[in-house]
């Protein structure tokens, strides 16, 4: 996000970089939600749960960390909700 924002996107290096960490990154957090639950309903929340903890984590340190992973539990526990 950093690189991106740092270039304005005009790099096509860095930016296909970017993508290809964000595609890893969602795929691999797929796959573990898919172990733990069964199901890829809660990917997305996860992801963003990972992308807030390291934006916090630099402010907050490692407390942004495990808050996120105490909520990370929470989430993949709860039944899912209808949408």
């Amino acid at each position: 996000l950093r690189a991106t924002g740092e270039t304005g996107g005009e790099v096509p290096e860095i930016s296909d970089a970017v993508t290809a960490y964000r595609t890893d990154l969602r795929d691999l957090i797929e796959r573990l939600v898919v172990a733990e639950t069964g199901s890829t309903h809660e990917t997305d929340t996860i992801l963003v749960l990972f992308e807030g903890a390291v934006t916090a984590a630099c402010y907050r340190g490692t407390q942004a960390i495990a808050a996120a992973r105490t909520a990370a539990a929470v989430v993949l526990k709860q039944p899912r909700q209808p949408q």
